[in-house]
């Protein structure tokens, strides 16, 4: 897994290589369809196929037919392109 300088991550995903380039809109986007919609898998799998490079589709679409794949994946993807911070309230 590496994130290059152009804001693409790339991932290893069972021996093939996918590139994915996540814009805060494609991730605003999922995290509102997941949090309405009834098929969060669906959702996480329309994000993924919004972000990957067009070098890597055909490979996504294979893995997206394991169950689970996707949801790691884009779980990977977040933490590299939107990671925790730490928050601290004041009183």
């Amino acid at each position: 897994m590496s994130k290059e300088n152009s804001g693409i991550i790339t991932l290893n995903v069972g021996g093939s290589e996918l590139k994915f380039a996540p814009t805060l809109q494609a991730y605003n986007k999922c995290l509102n369809e997941s949090a309405r919609a009834e098929d969060v898998v669906g959702a996480v799998n329309t994000y993924l196929k919004r972000i990957v490079t067009p070098e890597s589709r055909d490979a996504l679409a294979t893995l997206l037919l394991m169950p689970g794949v996707g949801a790691q994946m884009a779980e990977k993807i977040n933490k590299i392109y939107a990671p925790a911070i730490e928050i601290e309230v004041k009183e």
